[in-house]
C-alpha cells in the first residue's frame, strides 16, 4: 500500500491547478516549432524557474510528473520514448 504525506498530495494539487509557464525566446520557438530538442536547456530552465518559484519545496517524484504531465498535454512535441512520454526517467 502507498501513502501519500498531506503535504506532497497538496503539493500536488497545487501544480494540477497552476498555469503553465509563459515560455518566451529559444523556449518559445522550439516549443511552437516543435522543435524542443534545440532548446531544451531554455525549456527546463523556464520551468525549473516557474515551478521552483511558486513552490519551492518541490522534490517528490509525484510533484515532477504532475509537471510533466501538464506540459506534455500543452506541448506533445516533448514527448520522449518510453511507458510514459512526459519524463525521460522512472520514478
Amino acid at each position: 500500500m502507498l501513502f501519500c504525506l498531506p503535504d506532497l498530495v497538496g503539493i500536488v494539487q497545487k501544480i494540477h491547478s497552476a498555469p503553465l509557464p509563459t515560455f518566451t525566446g529559444k523556449a518559445l520557438s522550439a516549443l511552437t516549432d516543435g522543435t524542443p530538442e534545440l532548446a531544451w536547456k531554455h525549456i527546463i530552465s523556464q520551468t525549473s524557474d516557474y515551478y521552483y518559484g511558486r513552490f519551492p519545496d518541490i522534490g517528490d517524484s509525484s510533484q515532477y510528473r504532475q509537471i510533466g504531465m501538464k506540459m506534455y498535454r500543452q506541448w506533445p512535441c516533448i514527448a520522449q520514448e518510453g511507458c510514459h512520454p512526459w519524463v525521460t526517467m522512472l520514478f
